[in-house]
């Protein structure tokens, strides 16, 4: 049973902008997950309108931006995420996000240009795992699960280890997560950008604190 909607990515041509047409689409998709929890990242200008569509403001998300410099030191005791056993990314991933997606998951730690990486436990576990993908400008990070600020620190620093040097990437932090501001701002990243974390219904139930950088803005 569907318990869960993310609204992101919808978009209209500019030139038929102002006709409706985005609160049209909008609209639909709402009806379309009555009876569900319903959850988007808004751009903090329109966080007033959202509200009167029966959006509640739940947190700020952050981007933050770094630029990998040519002597960036990686990070021992990571390995490729598809190494260990999927349950254990499944069981991490199910405490950050409110609903199972193993078919994401699947794809997601497989999509071509990109690094998935994982700290695995003797149990068979893992302290956290994270993904660093190409984008059309630079690289993003998302997501970057993890249980301590150790293991978030590692991870970080081994999937940026992965690209080249002078590339630009990026980072999206939940504010309420302090130990995810300390990282961005201990390898100088700067804010470029910032949503509104907002739900129509019951807030997830979901561990902030071990959420070091959103999947996607688009797919919370």
């Amino acid at each position: 049973m569907t318990t869960l909607g993310f609204f992101g990515g919808y978009i209209v041509d500019e030139a038929f902008r102002g006709k409706g047409y985005g609160m049209a689409l909008h609209e639909a998709g709402r009806h379309y997950l009555d009876g569900c929890t319903q959850g988007g990242d808004g751009v903090l200008e329109n966080v007033e309108l959202y509200k009167q569509i029966g959006r509640v403001y739940a947190y700020r998300n952050a981007r933050y931006q770094g630029v990998k410099p040519a002597d960036w030191q990686g990070a021992d005791g990571t390995v490729d995420a598809r190494d260990v056993p999927f349950s254990a990314i499944q069981a991490l991933d199910r405490t950050c996000f409110p609903v199972s997606r193993d078919t994401f998951l699947t794809s997601w730690i497989h999509q071509p240009d990109a690094h998935a990486m994982a700290i695995p436990t003797d149990a068979n576990d893992t302290h956290g795992y994270g993904v660093v993908r190409k984008c059309f400008d630079g690289w993003k990070i998302g997501p970057l699960f993890a249980t301590s600020p150790e293991a978030a620190d590692t991870l970080f620093r081994s999937l940026i280890a992965r690209i080249p040097a002078g590339d630009n990437f990026v980072l999206d932090v939940p504010e309420p997560n302090i130990e995810a501001i300390a990282l961005v701002r201990r390898y100088g990243m700067a804010e470029v950008f910032a949503t509104a974390r907002m739900y129509t219904g019951p807030f997830p139930d979901i561990n902030l604190t071990w959420i070091y950088g959103v999947t996607t803005f688009e797919l919370g």
